[in-house]
């Protein structure tokens, strides 16, 4: 696959169902993007114009075509996207869409799964340079009620519990999931702003029971400490979307501030970062450094900005790093 320099497609299917930790790892690695709204009448781009495609969650079925019109146009732009060799990542409603257009079903699963919950990676999983990269049994966000089945020729990458269909992979750059490693505390306060959130898990634990379904409060709870653990695969995943030219360089400051990195990082002094993001603009921020981790060959800070959002930094990317006093 020759990846490509054009922007990569963000579908986003409801107000509430942004990109969240995902637009922030893309942002300072340098990925152009381009996002649209097809519930506001957004029209879908040509292939010739997109260099890939995240198709991102929402509260609706991916069976409901004639409540929502854009499905079906959704769903032949993933299709032709998989046969000319675009890069792809469905999360969750995107993973079954992409599972649709590829021919095959969508329907209830067993029971609801909501909350913060362990994937179990499969033997494909475990395998896998993508989702085996971060972790061997990662804690995720779930919040879904139906699952996919496998595309014919696809791996079965993880399961869960509640749902033995986690994820699943076709060639090297084509991933559906059902899990939402871009969760992160923000878009869950934003979830559970929405109507009366206590009360709509409460009636789904009556259905389901509590195994598989978390208050609100619990994940809440959960999540500033689970966004941590689940950056380095929504990080993994952005790869997919990473040019060969981005991939090649590294900076000076690689090798430097390595050391220096992880003791600002053990005392938790303060940093202002500056990193290359898309079309060569800077993007600044400051915060503390939460942990550092190794992807792929290449070294990774997660940064907690003052904004409380969490910001992968890619060591290689860095145009500066230096400490501030608080």
């Amino acid at each position: 696959m020759k990846l490509s320099s054009r922007p990569i497609l963000l579908v986003q299917h409801a107000p509430h169902e942004h990109p969240a930790a995902l637009r922030r790892v893309l942002a300072t690695q340098g990925v152009r993007t381009r996002w649209i709204h097809p519930y506001r009448g957004d029209s879908f781009p040509s292939l010739d114009e997109i260099g890939g495609i995240v198709s991102l969650g929402g509260p609706m079925s991916s069976n409901d075509e004639q409540e929502h019109p854009w499905i079906r146009p959704e769903m032949t732009l993933l299709q032709r996207a998989f046969e000319n060799g675009l890069p792809i990542l469905g999360i969750c409603l995107g993973g079954q869409l992409l599972a649709r257009a590829l021919g095959k079903r969508v329907s209830a699963n067993p029971v609801a799964e909501v909350g913060w919950f362990p994937l179990e990676l499969t033997d494909s999983g475990k395998a896998d340079r993508i989702l085996a990269s971060a972790s061997q049994a990662p804690t995720v966000y779930h919040y879904h009620f139906e699952t996919f089945e496998i595309p014919d020729g696809a791996e079965c990458l993880a399961r869960s519990s509640a749902c033995e269909r986690q994820a699943y992979k076709l060639n090297d750059h084509t991933y559906g999931l059902q899990f939402h490693p871009e969760a992160d505390h923000q878009l869950l306060s934003e979830w559970m702003s929405i109507g009366d959130f206590d009360a709509e898990i409460a009636e789904i634990q009556q259905k389901f029971g509590t195994r598989t379904i978390q208050k609100s409060d619990v994940q809440l709870a959960l999540a500033t400490e689970a966004e941590i653990n689940s950056i380095p695969l929504i990080t993994a995943f952005s790869t997919l979307f990473r040019s060969a030219s981005q991939s090649d360089k590294r900076t000076t400051l690689y090798n430097e501030q390595k050391d220096a990195v992880e003791h600002w990082r053990a005392i938790r002094i303060p940093v202002e970062v500056e990193v290359t993001g898309a079309d060569n603009q800077a993007i600044r921020l400051r915060g503390v450094i939460e942990r550092t981790f190794a992807l792929q060959e290449s070294y990774f800070l997660i940064l907690r900005g003052e904004d409380q959002l969490v910001w992968p930094i890619r060591l290689d990317d860095l145009r500066s790093i230096t400490p501030v006093s608080k």
